[in-house]
């Protein structure tokens, strides 16, 4: 019978030979450490701010985040996907919790997912509709589920997607 190599220690992250350590990072469990991972990337307010909102200052944060990012990459390691799942499960509470983004119409829309599918860097196509990629993939949820229940709106979209893209 052959043995397994032991798992190789990521560097200042937690043994892999040990269950990952679930305990809070600073005063940050998972969920309150998802739930500003996920205000810093929605961008509705400068970072510097959400973070002294949080008592903290950048240097700590990304103490708090490479710990907790850290602890994921070994549980990954160990084939443990639990940690990773909780982190998603924390993560979409806390996207639910946003307010909705501001409205953004169809043309608007269209004219993105067409520049994306061009090739168009989504960087310079975000930045110009002044959306981060966290708000962009908030509207994108709320314009699939939109689009897969209306067959009329969906074909006048894909249209509007054609015809943007024939234009650039």
């Amino acid at each position: 019978m052959t043995e397994k190599a032991p798992l190789a220690q990521i560097p200042g992250g937690p043994s892999p030979a040990e269950p990952v350590p679930r305990t809070p990072v600073q005063g940050f469990d998972l969920a309150t450490y998802a739930a500003l991972a996920v205000r810093l990337a929605e961008g509705g307010e400068p970072r510097a701010v959400a973070l002294a909102r949080a008592g903290l200052d950048e240097a700590r944060w990304l103490s708090i985040e490479k710990a907790w990012l850290l602890r994921i990459a070994t549980s990954l390691l160990q084939q443990d996907l639990t940690l990773s799942q909780e982190l998603e499960d924390a993560s979409a509470a806390a996207r639910a919790a946003l307010p909705p983004p501001p409205p953004l119409a169809m043309e608007e829309y269209a004219a993105l997912v067409a520049g994306i599918e061009a090739g168009r860097d989504a960087g310079v196509l975000l930045a110009g509709a002044k959306l981060t990629p966290a708000a962009f993939a908030r509207h994108k949820l709320t314009w699939e589920a939109r689009l897969a229940s209306d067959v009329a709106l969906r074909a006048s979209f894909q249209a509007m997607v054609e015809q943007k893209k024939r234009t650039m």
